[in-house]
């Protein structure tokens, strides 16, 4: 082989390396400092789109309390059963909605409601139903979704939006909402018409996250690894061992949680975060003594909450971007 025909391989080579590998990652800027007293007990952070507050549920997803961080008040705004299990912030940050659970002659029975989170006030959108899912929010505060039975609903809220600066339409704008039926995912897309089509059927897989753009999803499989899908194509990349994913705001990265345990509690608890083309992972908190979980990355990209499972304690932690040769 002579010189050139070298020369030409090592640079299809390189060509073909992640990009990841010669641009920048996310590293912790200083140690989390925690934003609720303890005394209570917190967990799953949610930053709300504007980037001013973070909700989060009581112990045994029992309420929804909100920090907001210019003024540092900490206020709870829904105090009912279930509430505080995978609600969704509205596309404007005004609303939360969520679902409630209620016994009705010693059966349970969910509605999906929303909160006003400035008055507090709260709507019921839906009548008291067997088999609710988690409400999802369509392109503005006009619209929401759920699952009865399995299948698909949509909910025209009558809820205006507040486009001011710091609104950004979610998944640049794009018609499309991603749910699981049987745990098998669905998209749906075109509100006015809701098409829906199967995403890798008879794969089980759990907590799906859309990414900023609309065009890849975060899951897990379900007893396997933390996977990246494009929605469009189908491809898939494996970024191995990972819980809870949280997409970074320009959809490059996510940040999730890895955990160890013993068949009965957790053992150890940590953040990382890996790019999206599976090129790169960091580990973002390493301690002995805290477990840190369910991270949520901020709209602006400088911080990822999280929970310490311990204690109960919601944590910040800010984020800094270093050259991948910085240590």
């Amino acid at each position: 082989m002579n010189l050139f025909s070298k020369r030409t391989i090592l640079l299809i080579a390189f060509t073909l390396l992640p990009a990841s590998l010669f641009g920048q990652h996310p590293a912790p800027d200083g140690t989390p400092r925690p934003l609720t007293p303890k005394g209570r007990y917190f967990m799953q952070p949610v930053w709300s789109p504007d980037g001013t507050k973070i909700a989060f549920a009581e112990s045994n997803y029992r309420g929804i309390w909100v920090k907001w961080l210019d003024s540092g008040k900490l206020e709870q705004i829904v105090n009912k059963p279930g509430a505080g299990y995978r609600f969704a912030w509205s596309p404007d940050s005004r609303y939360i909605a969520f679902r409630a659970r209620y016994e009705e002659h010693r059966r349970a029975r969910h509605a999906i409601e929303v909160v006003d989170v400035a008055s507090k006030e709260v709507r019921r959108f839906t009548p008291l139903q067997k088999r609710v899912g988690l409400p999802i929010w369509g392109t503005s505060n006009a619209t929401l979704f759920y699952t009865q039975n399995q299948k698909l609903r949509k909910i025209s809220t009558g809820l205006q939006t507040r486009r001011d600066r710091l609104f950004r339409p979610p998944h640049g704008g794009r018609e499309i909402v991603v749910f699981t039926s049987y745990q098998q995912l669905r998209v749906a897309e075109r509100f006015d018409s809701l098409l829906v089509r199967p995403l890798l059927p008879e794969q089980k897989v759990l907590n799906p996250v859309l990414s900023p753009d609309g065009i890849h999803l975060a899951f897990e499989e379900y007893g396997g690894d933390l996977i990246v899908l494009n929605i469009d194509s189908g491809r898939r990349i494996s970024l191995g061992e990972g819980y809870r994913p949280s997409w970074s705001p320009d959809g490059k990265w996510l940040c999730y949680m890895i955990t160890r345990d013993d068949g009965h509690q957790f053992l150890a608890s940590d953040i990382y975060a890996a790019s999206a083309d599976g090129g790169q992972k960091v580990r973002l908190t390493d301690t002995e003594d805290l477990l840190e979980m369910n991270p949520s990355w901020s709209p602006d990209g400088r911080s990822i909450a999280f929970d310490e499972h311990k204690s109960g304690q919601i944590f910040l932690l800010k984020i800094k971007t270093v050259r991948n040769e910085e240590q």
